[in-house]
């Protein structure tokens, strides 16, 4: 199954598409947040297999 790869930084845009490659599994650098009791954070293997040059904006709703 192919997933949508999306940049949430300063460019919001889909830059290309993405399969997950292994199953969830605790994110280790979880542990560096102070608030953490216990890691909740939750990780996938991921792979890019396609990227575009003309990538599609997003437009946040107000």
């Amino acid at each position: 199954m192919l997933y949508l790869f999306y940049h949430s930084q300063q460019e919001r845009a889909v830059v290309g598409l993405m399969e997950i490659t292994r199953g969830a599994y605790s994110d280790l650098t979880s542990a560096a947040d102070p608030a953490a009791d216990i890691l909740r954070w939750f990780e996938q293997m991921k792979q890019l297999t396609e990227q575009h040059e003309n990538v599609v904006n997003v437009d946040p709703v107000n």
